[in-house]
């Protein structure tokens, strides 16, 4: 593989808000299942976020000019929340 700073790839879901909300708190449940597999394999995991990197992802459509940017900011919002959502319910309350 290598870089190509020239590459662009579209992704897209089309998502209701409810599965958007499923789809995250998916995520945030594997995001558990990896940080288990991780500290069972003794590597080094990846360096977390800080508050500076969320106050970023939601204040970066609005620094890119991008079409309706406080809508893009309330989503990157509400799925980060419903990700930790998803992690704290696989860690507390899922599969043992």
């Amino acid at each position: 593989l290598r870089f190509n700073p020239d590459l662009r790839i579209a992704h897209t879901h089309d998502l209701s808000f409810s599965s958007f909300i499923r789809l995250h708190f998916k995520y945030g449940r594997a995001a558990d299942t990896y940080r288990r597999a991780v500290s069972k394999m003794n590597i080094s995991n990846p360096r977390k976020g800080g508050r500076g990197f969320y106050l970023n992802l939601i204040i970066h459509p609005f620094r890119t000019g991008i079409e309706r940017p406080l809508a893009q900011s309330i989503l990157l919002g509400v799925s980060q929340v419903c990700t930790i959502c998803g992690y704290l319910y696989e860690r507390f309350l899922g599969r043992r």
